[in-house]
């Protein structure tokens, strides 16, 4: 219906506005404005993933899996130390990231 951005770069451009106007949401304290703006820029989005030629849903699942082995990478690191993990600062859970990162997880 013609109701579109003409190209990727306008695409962009919504989403850092989508970006501010959250920012701005999230320093005013307000759920419902943040939850409205949060929204707006899952859709801009979605819609950049139209505009690549990608599926959103599956993009979004295969960063979960991904997230998922880099985790359980995380907690066997932690494990073979015998610490507590909540007892680790992100710092060194960063670093255990990193190195799943390195491994291709």
């Amino acid at each position: 219906m013609g109701f579109d951005w003409d190209n990727v770069t306008s695409v962009f451009e919504k989403i850092r506005e989508e970006i501010d106007e959250l920012e701005d949401a999230v320093n005013h304290l307000d759920k419902n404005e943040m939850s409205g703006e949060f929204g707006d820029l899952l859709f801009a989005m979605t819609n950049l993933g139209r505009h690549l030629d990608l599926d959103a849903e599956q993009s979004l699942a295969k960063t979960n899996e991904k997230f998922r082995r880099r985790f359980a990478f995380i907690e066997e690191r932690v494990a073979e130390q015998k610490i507590d993990i909540t007892s680790c600062s992100l710092d060194e859970l960063d670093g255990f990231w990193d190195q799943a990162k390195k491994k291709g997880l």
